[in-house]
């Protein structure tokens, strides 16, 4: 009955944005049947004024990751980030769709495809490759392929202006057109509170400062 009633509490805190879970807000009783966990209490909504803090709570605990994880699993409804190249499950699936619609790509990405009629399923194998930077790499070679068919007729004045490009597409979608791309890299929405930047500019100068630290 306790892990259920912890799972709950849980489940409820992600809907509602609460980041204040630390162990002080967690008690047990003990009875003569042994330890069990008390009703909850001090559910506070954090994520109404510090969203990337609740945010960073979430994906940092292993239980909330975990539980993050199960909800996609079972209702394809939670969205996070995991991993070295931090993908969403949704990026993974857009890819899917965007390999299935190429015959080239979809010939030569064949093991990235998901050959199962239970979509519960699907989803189960694709959680457990995200988790693996195996098949993050691979994943990412086929998104760099079809980034080269999407951006094959827009001319690029410099590498700067390329990867500025991409990156866009890689956090904001494959789905996104030229038009779409061009309006977000205006935008300062990252991260989400303090300071902001935005994504396309950050990546740039990740970029840069790999560089300079590879070929020193």
């Amino acid at each position: 009955m306790a892990p259920a009633r912890l799972a709950t509490c849980e489940i409820f805190s992600w809907i509602t944005g609460n980041a204040d879970m630390h162990l002080k807000n967690f008690s047990l009783y003990n009875t003569s049947l042994g330890h069990c966990l008390t009703p909850a209490y001090d559910l506070l909504s954090t994520a109404i004024v510090m969203p990337e803090v609740a945010m960073y709570t979430k994906l940092g605990g292993q239980m909330e990751y975990r539980t993050l994880c199960l909800m996609y699993i079972l209702h394809s409804k939670a969205e996070f980030s995991i991993g070295l190249f931090q993908m969403k499950p949704s990026f993974v699936e857009q890819l899917e769709q965007q390999l299935a619609a190429d015959k080239n790509l979809k010939r030569k990405y064949a093991k990235l495809f998901i050959h199962k009629r239970n979509a519960r399923e699907c989803r189960k194998i694709r959680m457990d490759r995200m988790m693996q930077l195996k098949w993050q790499t691979r994943y990412l070679a086929a998104f760099v392929d079809i980034c080269k068919q999407k951006t094959a007729n827009i001319h690029f004045t410099s590498t700067q202006e390329l990867l500025r490009h991409w990156a866009t597409l890689y956090n904001a979608g494959l789905h996104r057109s030229a038009a779409d791309v061009n309006r977000l890299q205006r935008l300062k929405q990252f991260p989400h509170f303090r300071n902001k930047y935005n994504y396309a500019d950050v990546a740039w100068e990740f970029y840069q400062q790999l560089k300079n630290t590879t070929y020193k």
